[in-house]
This record gives C-alpha cells, sequence and structure tokens, in this order.
C-alpha cells in the first residue's frame, strides 16, 4: 500500500471517530409535549389491537379521537406537560448523549417524573429500574470512551489500526441496538410491578397485556434526538470503514509475502558468478494482476511495452491506472540483466523501493519485481 492511501485512510478513520464522538455533546433526548402525547396515542392504538373490547372500555376510542393533532384537549395537555416540564428543568427541552448517560448512572432515576404515578406501597420510588438505568448509562458511555481511546491511541502512533475502527464501530453498533431495542422492554419488566398509571395511560389500559411495556417503547423512541441517530450511522460508518481497510490491509499483506517468495525463489535459482553464461532471452511473469501466472519471452534487443493503448503496447491492460504506453523492458543476453524505462504518468517502481526512471533505462537484475502504478499490477524479471 503507497503512504499516500496509508494517509488518507488515516485521515478518514480521524475524522469519523471525531465525529462519532461529537454526537455524545448533541440532543440525545427531547421532552416535546406533542411527542408524548404521540407515543400516548400508539399506545391507545396498539391497545385496541390485543384486545379492542377491554380498551375501549377503558377509554381507548375516545382518547384517540380526542387528542388528534391540534385537538383543544391536546393542545391544553401539552401546555400543562411543558408548563411542568419547565418547572423542573428550566428551558432546556432535550438532553446530549452525555448528560443523559450521566443522568441514568446517577442515583436519582429518571423515572422519577410527575407523568409516573408509583403505587402507594411503594414508598422507594428512586430504586425503580435502577439496574436497567445503571446499565443505559454504561452503554451509553462505553463506545464513547473506547472510541476517544482508539482516537488518542492513533494519534500518538500515527497509525490507523483498521482492526481497531471495525471492533469500535461493531461494538458501538451493538450497544446502540440493544438501547434502542432491548431497554424499553427491560424498564418495565423491572419497574412495571410500581408503576400504578402514567399520565394519559390509565390503570385499566395497563392491564392489558404488553400495554406498559409498549408505551415505554413509545415514548423511548418518539423522544430520541438527532444526536441518537447520528451516533448510530457513524458507529455503522466506522464498522464499514474499519472493515474495507481491514480487508484492503490482509490484501496487500498477501501481495507482499507473495513478491517474497517469488523474489527468494528466483534468487535461489539464480547461477553463480562464471557457473554459466546468460540465457539468450529473458522471461517477464505476471505474478499480480491481469496476467498474474502468465508468461512472456523477451528476445534480447527488443523492447516489450507494457500499457492500456493496443498501438503501443505488447502487454495491453484494462486497469484504469496503467497508462497508454506504461513502461519498456529489454534484456541484455550478454550480461543477463534487465533495462526497464518509465512511459507512464502513474509511474513504476521496483519492489526493493527504487523507481524506474524516464530518462534512461534502469538496470535490474533477474529476481527483479516490477510493480506498475499503485502495485496492482507485478512482473517478476526472470
Amino acid at each position: 500500500m503507497t503512504e499516500g492511501k496509508k494517509i488518507g485512510q488515516w485521515i478518514v478513520g480521524m475524522v469519523l471517530l471525531f465525529l462519532f464522538l461529537v454526537t455524545a455533546f448533541i440532543p440525545w433526548i427531547t421532552l416535546s409535549g406533542n411527542d408524548y402525547v404521540d407515543a400516548a396515542v400508539n399506545v391507545h392504538e396498539y391497545a385496541r389491537k390485543q384486545d379492542a373490547v377491554t380498551a375501549d372500555a377503558a377509554g381507548a376510542f375516545t382518547f384517540i379521537s380526542n387528542y388528534q393533532k391540534d385537538s383543544e384537549l391536546r393542545n391544553a395537555w401539552v401546555a400543562s406537560y411543558e408548563k411542568e416540564m419547565k418547572s423542573r428543568f428550566g428551558n432546556k427541552t432535550s438532553f446530549s448523549g452525555f448528560t443523559w448517560g450521566r443522568w441514568c448512572l446517577r442515583e436519582n432515576t429518571p423515572l422519577v417524573l410527575p407523568q409516573i404515578q408509583f403505587e402507594k406501597y411503594f414508598s422507594n420510588q428512586k430504586n425503580a429500574g435502577r439496574k436497567i438505568f445503571f446499565l443505559m448509562g454504561c452503554f451509553i458511555y462505553l463506545p464513547v470512551l473506547i472510541a476517544a481511546g482508539f482516537l488518542v491511541f492513533c494519534i500518538v502512533k500515527r497509525r490507523l489500526y483498521s482492526f481497531g475502527v471495525m471492533l469500535t464501530g461493531t461494538l458501538a453498533v451493538l450497544f446502540d441496538l440493544i438501547l434502542y431495542f432491548a431497554v424499553p422492554g427491560a424498564i418495565w419488566r423491572e419497574a412495571g410491578g410500581s408503576i400504578h398509571s402514567f399520565s394519559l395511560i390509565s390503570e385499566k389500559m395497563l392491564a392489558i397485556r404488553g400495554v406498559g411495556s409498549q408505551f415505554i417503547k413509545e415514548v423511548y423512541h418518539h423522544a430520541g434526538g438527532i444526536g441518537a441517530y447520528a451516533n448510530f450511522i457513524l458507529a455503522c460508518m466506522l464498522c464499514v470503514t474499519g472493515s474495507v481497510f481491514f480487508i484492503l490491509t490482509c490484501v496487500q499483506k498477501r501481495r507482499e509475502k507473495k513478491v517474497e517468495f517469488f523474489q527468494n525463489q528466483s534468487l535461489e535459482n539464480m547461477p553463480l558468478p562464471g557457473d554459466a553464461k546468460a540465457a539468450a532471452c529473458g522471461t517477464l511473469t505476471g505474478i499480480c494482476g491481469q496476467y498474474a501466472g502468465q508468461s512472456l519471452t523477451v528476445n534480447a534487443g527488443e523492447e516489450i511495452v507494457l500499457g492500456r493503448d493496443p498501438a503501443y503496447s505488447m502487454l495491453v491492460f484494462d486497469n484504469r491506472g496503467i497508462s497508454r504506453r506504461h513502461c519498456g523492458i529489454r534484456y541484455d543476453d550478454k550480461t543477463g540483466n534487465y533495462f526497464v524505462i518509465d512511459y507512464s504518468s502513474t509511474g513504476t517502481k521496483m519492489a526493493d523501493g527504487r523507481l524506474v526512471t524516464a530518462s534512461s533505462y534502469s538496470m535490474a537484475e533477474p529476481g527483479t519485481v516490477l510493480l506498475l502504478g499503485d502495485g496492482e499490477e507485478q512482473f517478476l524479471l526472470k
């Protein structure tokens, strides 16, 4: 992999990690009265699907009719709700992921709200769902801490570890999915037995199977802010980007091992000086790319041109990284060496790092591996 590609990957990885961290400081949870009413309407509709007779007896049909958009009852309730929330939280109507996680980890659980009426016998309201909220706080903070630590590590090392990017993204996606799908139901299982009713959700409505859990889910999902969605999207991007970078790194390592194998094999089979005369012709063997496994004879005194344009080239490529007339290769039967010249705009180099010049022929001994363009096309000079 070229140095430019490594730098490009490092920049992409750092930007994604930084943006992922930023999402922890933008709104995750909103406290809108309209969102709360929407959640309540959806739950009454859910209750009617579960048990229409019992739900309508508990007032589901009437509630759905009375609390439609812009209805008088709805507007009055929303105004009352916002007044209560303002007295509790001031003008703050949303919480960042960082604040929400800290709130979940505190002793006073978020369940202690005016909209929740606890059973009279349940005096220890602060412990309602305590374990679940503590886990929520952990699930919010852990991906952020992991991403922050990994970001600092990559900056210090000046290197991007693709597996680390993939792992960070995967863990973040996993925690987000747990928060979105598993936690709401777990909150109801943990604290539902101590809850008498919710605002707009009566005790009779909660008696219908699944309504309590569904209401927690509806409120949680309606309260989701842009930060929560951005966090999930960037977590997915980290996972996918890390996977792509990891695959590219593995492919590059396999190529390097293959080049090293061919070089070692060629050097082992080379005759010692004076043991034999130079061969009458050379051989160009593809080890990577379009002509991998194929060989071409290079006759003494002839030049083999490689490129994309069949008008100039004996070996024609489809790879857009190869120039129309990329490079020329000659073989000297007196010395047994090759002479290579570069005609391209993307460059030709040898596996040992030497660049093939365009101004004059560069000598290459048998066993040298040539890399064309970005290195996807590689040839062994035998």
